[in-house]
């Protein structure tokens, strides 16, 4: 399994061959075997559903399409492009098997005691109580979306693999949530059955939402590792869960309602509840309550006359929404009350951010699915929420967006809008604190307005208990937000728990009691996940009083948890408890505490209200931005004809001089030119043939300097003619010109001896936000957003200098001087002890290294995914490292990017020293099926791989199906001729929004050329392979050099820096 036996003897990683046989074998070891731990059986159910999943066709139907369509329309979502399909799909079949899985659940529950009934899919709509459910295995056994989907042998399967369950052995492992006995001083908490491991309630030898870590958990691992990292789904560590409920049923108390959380008044919403954590614990804090009041022959009923009037969950995703009810279900059976079908559980498949004011009447096919969603309007629209708690998500899902959402920050941008919902002026945001750009559509800030609206302005009183990124505490774009929070609250309690890898790097700061230096780990970090999450946390409790104080700002109480994850929830829970002086004292000692809170200073708009007694800096928001660094962009030609060859544009210089001359020639008449070279003689847009032919041919003259290279997509390089006499000649006509927009003409003047770093703002997939270096003219959907580009040098104008009678006076003059804003330079010059003005050497030197930096750190993966939803909102941001070694090996690193991304450059040294000779020499090599010589006739391209088609990408037979991404492969191009040795990853690669293989093969297959691949174009994407590969192969060092740089980033001037002291 590994390659050598030195690489073996080096601990080098095991080839793929490796995990490909371990999938094997567990495989063959689970295929008949009776299974009897849970996290077996959601794994084997998980590659099933991957499966079925991939035999969906690739266009559905309008017997699909329909409910695809009505799930958006129900959940006010649209699923947009490839992505949102794709969301849909994941969606549909993990649905399709927690549905299977909680029917078989339950049918357990409903067997005879002899257990001879046997449970099959199709029988389904008996055990599942929920109507949505029900009616979507309805619809879904219709014979024609059956067939549609393929499912069917896939139900079956699945039905067989739960068949070979060991009942008795799996229903004792998967802990299913019960009341444990109330002992005496004890708390009530969730017990289940055999010890597990996490946590839960009680003697934290129990998980309060144990589907979760039995099931759910390792089967989203194992189905789509990828979403659940998109999704940010995160196991809330039940003691996290345990201390936020207590901690409100407490405030409760405190304000006068004797009995908390079980008094009949309050109403209790996770507006996120995943799999129902929160609502289940709310349940148990509620039993503790009844069983101490003497309540217990009614406890069952009561608890589900709360469910489902007052402790309520709203969830988008389906299969977390389905193990929710799932779990609830099997609590209140455990008591006696299993919901029947008259009652529901007050969970509801919404979104929470939309529909508080009502919503429109919709016209469904799906009548549950309507159900369902008027059922949750109702809830928004009457219930008078008092309690709102939960863990809110970290990440929307690409390609789902959700229009509606667009107004619920307004209040945190300070947004004015006119009577037709258009934005008026300038913000709040600009004119009170300066801040042109903002980073607040982190999905948690939603969530809090949302709960400050239903809360701290529409209830009478209230608690909000979220754990969140703790970025809005000290934030620069959050002011408004802490201060409307401050207004509408009497009290914010901040259990800051830190972990954040951007701020302190994970490491207990020199303020803290003890432990400097030491490991700060996420409060999510376990032994199943023992990354955690990169941002740092904090629980932030809002308490709104009766006699609320409408014209003060809220008092703020803070404390630290630092050190080790289990310590920081064991101190968490230890909290709760009154400790005895002696206790306290030893306490605050420790890194994670408890400490008591500190009351902070009433927070002020000159500190921007910020709720921490202590500046920190190093964030994501407090780097750089591109925007911020470099003063002027430009923007790519746009030839306005599509991709049109043998119009401006062409693959060979030589036949487009030749047109050119034809063009500019007197001698060839509009006619006889229109039939040589129609795509230069149609009308298109402002292009007028003859009216511009005519102008160009009396004021200028074919120019072969003005055949200039020109990148269309990434590594695919072609030729333009690019006029620029006649406009400098005549800037005023506009309606005189070859090509869409004169303005282009910029880049013209930027580009000859210069570098451009391309990218685009608000990249709307992750692909979009890489960089690339220019070093030639470049079309306007280089990226497909559309890109603007950096360039290195500029036009700097220098004003003139009076004389007198020691100077010489100074007319005005132009110099190319860097193209950094003048506050950037001398900062710059300060840091790392540079020299000159902007013209000087140091200057232009410096902003190519910025340039080089920028890619490295741009194109790091770990960067991307830290910041992915911040990247589509903004420019992005550079950790620009102060450390002068780190800066030079991110340079070094970006300077091999440039190259191997700059198709007019030669890439193979670079390519060689990344990969080696003999992995170079094997990469790309061009095969014919069966053996044999291929000719340059034989290079025409016809597999399609333009638009949607699938390409002609091929796995080597025999490999694991389970592992995107990591298999070898060919790629073809038509049924006899084969590149062999073309990675899966390099095939994946995607850059501005394009596939880069498929789409230079889309440009070129058999439906838009009429004639083969030339040996060059052939030559040239075996090249592509190598720069590609080369590229994957440096990920790691990519990485690295990330982690370095944010470990000391460059933070302009203006950000305040570390303060004297701690808490």
């Amino acid at each position: 399994m590994w390659a050598s036996e030195d690489a073996l003897a080096d601990g080098r990683r095991p080839a793929r061959v490796a995990a490909e046989v371990a999938e094997l074998l567990e495989r063959a070891a689970t295929l008949y075997a009776p299974i009897g731990e849970p996290e077996t059986l959601a794994r084997v159910l998980a590659r099933q559903a991957r499966r079925a999943k991939a035999d969906f066709p690739a266009q559905f139907t309008n017997a699909v399409g329909a409910l695809a369509d009505d799930f958006g329309e129900a959940l006010g979502v649209t699923f947009a492009d490839a992505k949102g399909e794709e969301f849909f799909r994941s969606s549909l079949v993990q649905t399709v098997y927690y549905g299977l899985f909680a029917g078989w659940t339950l049918s357990h529950l409903d067997r005879d005691a002899d257990g001879e009934r046997e449970f099959h899919w199709r029988d389904i709509a008996e055990h599942l109580r929920l109507p949505f459910l029900s009616g979507l295995f309805h619809e879904i056994q219709h014979p024609r979306r059956l067939a549609e989907l393929g499912l069917r042998p896939y139900l079956d399967l699945a039905t067989e693999t739960l068949g070979r369950v060991d009942e008795d052995r799996f229903f004792r492992r998967l802990d299913i949530p019960a009341l444990a006995p109330l002992a005496d001083g004890a708390d009530e908490g969730v017990a289940g059955g055999e010890a597990g491991e996490g946590g839960g309630v009680g003697d934290l030898g129990r998980t309060i939402a144990s589907a979760v870590v039995y099931f759910y958990e390792p089967f989203l691992e194992t189905f789509d590792p990828d979403l659940r990292k998109e999704l940010g789904v995160w196991y809330t560590p039940p003691e996290v869960v345990r201390y936020q409920v207590r901690r409100a049923d407490a405030l409760l108390r405190e304000m006068g309602l004797a009995r908390g959380l079980a008094d009949e008044s309050v109403v209790v919403l996770d507006p996120a509840c995943g799999t129902g954590a929160y609502l289940i614990e709310t349940l148990a804090c509620i039993a503790e309550t009844l069983r101490r009041d003497g309540v217990e022959d009614e406890l069952g009923d009561t608890l589900l006359r709360a469910v489902e009037r007052r402790v309520l969950g709203f969830e988008i995703l389906t299969a977390p929404f389905v193990v929710a009810h799932l779990q609830i279900h099997l609590l209140l059976a455990s008591l006696g009350a299993e919901p029947g079908k008259d009652h529901r559980p007050g969970v509801f498949l919404t979104n929470a951010l939309t529909g508080w004011s009502g919503g429109s009447q919709l016209d469904l096919n799906f009548p549950e699915l309507k159900e369902e969603r008027d059922a949750a309007l109702q809830v928004k629209t009457d219930a008078e929420v008092i309690v709102v708690l939960g863990n809110p998500p970290y990440n929307r899902f690409a390609g789902v967006p959700v229009e509606e959402e667009a107004f619920i920050l307004d209040a945190y941008q300070g947004v004015t809008r006119n009577d037709n919902g258009r934005k008026v002026g300038s913000t709040r945001l600009y004119s009170e604190y300066g801040i042109r750009k903002q980073v607040l559509e982190d999905l948690y800030v939603r969530f809090f307005r949302v709960a400050e609206e239903r809360v701290g302005v529409h209830a009478p009183h209230g608690v909000v208990s979220f754990i969140s990124n703790n970025s809005f505490l000290r934030g620069r774009s959050h002011p408004l937000m802490r201060e409307s929070l401050l207004s509408h609250f009497d009290e914010v309690w901040v259990d800051n728990l830190n972990g954040d890898k951007y701020r302190t790097g994970k490491r207990i700061p020199d303020w803290a009691p003890s432990g400097a230096g030491g490991a700060d780990e996420s409060v999510f970090t376990t032994a199943r996940d023992p990354r955690g999450i990169q941002p740092g946390t904090a629980i932030t409790t809002l308490v709104k009083r009766p006699d609320h104080d409408a014209g003060g700002p809220a008092a703020v109480h803070y404390r630290d948890f630092w050190g080790r994850a289990d310590a920081k929830r064991a101190a968490l829970l230890r909290s709760l408890d009154e400790l005895t002086e002696a206790e306290a004292d030893e306490a605050a000692v420790l890194p994670q505490g408890p400490r008591s809170y500190d009351a902070l200073a009433a927070p002020t708009r000159e500190r921007t209200y910020k709720l921490l007694p202590y500046e920190t800096t190093g964030g994501y928001e407090d780097w750089y931005g591109l925007d911020e660094l470099f003063e002027q962009r430009v923007q790519g030609v746009n030839p306005n004809r599509g991709l049109q060859e043998k119009s401006l544009v062409d693959v060979n210089r030589d036949a487009l001089a030749e047109r050119m001359r034809a063009y500019f020639s007197d001698d060839v008449s509009h006619d006889d030119f229109a039939a040589d070279h129609p795509g230069l003689a149609k009308d298109w847009a402002r292009y007028d043939y003859v009216a511009v032919r005519e102008a160009l041919q009396e004021h200028s003259a074919f120019d072969s300097d003005a055949v200039e290279p020109y990148v269309v997509f990434p590594l695919d390089a072609r030729f333009i003619y690019y006029e620029r006499s006649y406009y400098a000649d005549h800037p005023d006509e506009k309606a005189i010109k070859l090509m869409n927009e004169q303005r282009r003409v910029e880049l013209g003047e930027n580009i000859h001896g210069n570098e451009l770093l391309v990218t685009v703002p608000e990249a709307r997939q992750t692909s979009e936000g890489l960089p690339l270096l220019a070093t030639s003219l470049f079309d306007h959907h280089l990226h497909d957003r559309g890109p603007a580009a950096f360039p290195a040098d500029v036009d700097h104008v220098v004003p003139a200098v009076e004389g007198d009678m020691f100077t010489e006076a100074q007319p005005e003059r132009v110099v190319r001087a860097a193209n950094l804003f003048s506050e950037v330079w001398d900062h710059a010059r300060e840091t790392f002890g540079l020299d000159g003005d902007l013209s000087g050497e140091d200057a232009r030197g410096f902003v190519r290294r910025l340039f080089r930096v920028s890619l490295a750190l741009l194109h790091a993966p770990a960067y991307q995914d830290d910041h992915r939803d911040a990247l589509s909102q903004d420019w992005a941001r550079v950790p620009v490292p102060r450390d002068p070694h780190v800066f030079d090996r991110a340079v070094a690193l970006g300077g091999q990017i440039a190259t191997l991304l700059d198709p007019l450059q030669d890439a193979e040294p670079v390519a060689r020293a990344v990969l080696g000779d003999d992995r170079l020499a094997a990469l790309a090599k061009l095969r014919r099926v069966g053996g044999g010589p291929v000719r340059e006739g034989d290079l025409r391209v016809e597999i399609l791989h333009f638009g949607g088609s699938n390409g002609g990408w091929r796995p080597v037979p025999d490999q694991a199906d389970d592992d995107p991404g990591d298999r070898d492969g060919a790629l073809h191009i038509s049924d006899e001729v084969y590149f062999e040795d073309v990675p899966e990853a390099v095939w994946d690669v995607e850059i501005g929004g394009y596939p880069v293989v498929k789409k230079w093969l889309g440009y070129r297959d058999r439906n838009r050329r009429d004639g083969p691949l030339t040996l060059a174009e052939k030559d040239h994407l075996r090249g592509i392979v190598r720069r590609l590969a080369a590229l994957v192969a440096l990920r790691d060092q990519l990485d690295a050099a990330y982690a370095d740089a944010i470990a000391d980033p460059w933070i302009p001037p203006d950000v305040v820096t570390l303060a004297d002291g701690g808490a």
